[in-house]
């Protein structure tokens, strides 16, 4: 780029504040793409604590975000990979400016869904050209699954929040969060003139612990899980409690308590029966691996099931992740940080797993 070009970029620049619950978010506008529509070259949201984290590092390798002057709801092209959000978005009520009520980041987080699912069924198909991947990309944006993106939005929130970014301070609850997704999906609807939204729900049995228990902290919801889900079904075992749950147990001189109860399982029903929670994060071995930004297989699948350990939680016995597995888990970055957290460089050092072995599982688990 030349000096006059990075000029003329620098004045184009403009630079948005908002305010959003107790946190702040800056957003960077661009170049002009089209009438009306600029390039969003950065997207900061700040903390009530000052941690600062940019929404861009969430977007696939390619992908741009994009600002609109138009109404309505975001949206993706995946032809072009691009995600567009409106600068007025519609809420209860009218229309508002995008970032000036709750939802908005949750909103992208669903987008980004779209994204994540289109771009590993692109994946899938192995396109031998940029003219075949942009046909199949078309032809996918016409069957896209509102349901399952706006269950995308809830876990990366979720994800988020574990690492101390909470992009919707004022979702502070399960009922809000459900609240906010039904609307979206709702207004996705609408605009195509389909039947009401109604998002994907936990089972029954799931609903009514989480309103019987609004504030139930990690071990009543490992107990849960253990009264109702068995981790060996006709000699198999098919789910694994992972995450900070796994390192207390394996070493219980972890100073934080874990927040949630993180399980990876086989089984897509049960994954189904936590969806769009909150206190519960169930990944199937494919979700596990979409986040990691690994190839999903069932070489992967037998790889993290061969490595687990039996310990005691309250006088019963469940399968944790071993502490090679613990640790190969937090050495392989999930999409958007790369660089490793404090608190997982701190599991790694009470795991104390052989370094030689971390080194080969996670060879394996990356290998192409």
């Amino acid at each position: 780029m030349t000096d006059s070009q990075v000029e003329s970029a620098e004045q184009q620049k403009e630079v948005c504040t908002y305010d959003y619950g107790n946190s702040n978010v800056t957003e960077i506008l661009g170049e002009t793409t089209m009438p009306g529509s600029r390039i969003v070259s950065g997207l900061e949201f700040k903390t009530h604590n000052a941690k600062v984290f940019d929404f861009l590092t969430l977007l696939p390798e390619g992908y741009s975000l994009e600002k609109r002057q138009s109404l309505g709801t975001s949206f993706i092209d995946a032809v072009k990979k691009k995600l567009v959000h409106s600068e007025d978005r519609l809420v209860e009520g009218g229309f508002a400016p995008f970032f000036s009520q709750p939802g908005a980041f949750l909103e992208l987080l669903h987008e980004l869904g779209h994204i994540d699912s289109i771009e590993n069924a692109i994946k899938a198909r192995n396109p031998k050209s940029d003219q075949e991947r942009e046909s199949i990309a078309e032809e996918l944006m016409k069957t896209e699954d509102e349901r399952d993106a706006w269950a995308y939005a809830v876990k990366m929130l979720r994800k988020l929040r574990a690492e101390g970014i909470n992009l919707e301070p004022e979702l502070d609850s399960e009922a809000k969060i459900a609240q906010s997704v039904h609307l979206g999906g709702h207004r996705t609807l609408e605009k195509r003139k389909e039947p009401d939204f109604v998002p994907h729900k936990p089972s029954e049995n799931v609903t009514k612990f989480l309103k019987e228990n609004p504030n139930a902290d990690w071990k009543q919801a490992l107990n849960f899980v253990l009264d109702n889900y068995p981790q060996v079904v006709k000699g198999e075992l098919v789910w694994i409690l992972e995450g900070g749950a796994a390192v207390y147990l394996l070493n219980t001189a972890r100073a934080d308590n874990p927040d949630d109860v993180d399980i990876v399982t086989k089984s897509e029903p049960m994954a189904k029966d936590f969806t769009n929670t909150l206190t519960f994060n169930v990944d199937t071995t494919d979700l596990w691996c979409r986040f990691r930004r690994l190839e999903p297989s069932d070489r992967i699948t037998n790889l993290l099931f061969s490595h687990h350990s039996p310990v005691d939680f309250m006088g019963r016995k469940v399968e944790v992740l071993d502490s090679v597995a613990l640790t190969a888990s937090k050495t392989i970055p999930w999409q958007g940080f790369a660089p490793q957290r404090q608190k997982d460089k701190t599991d790694i050092v009470l795991l104390s797993a052989p370094q030689d072995e971390v080194k080969e599982l996670v060879t394996e688990l990356t290998r192409k």
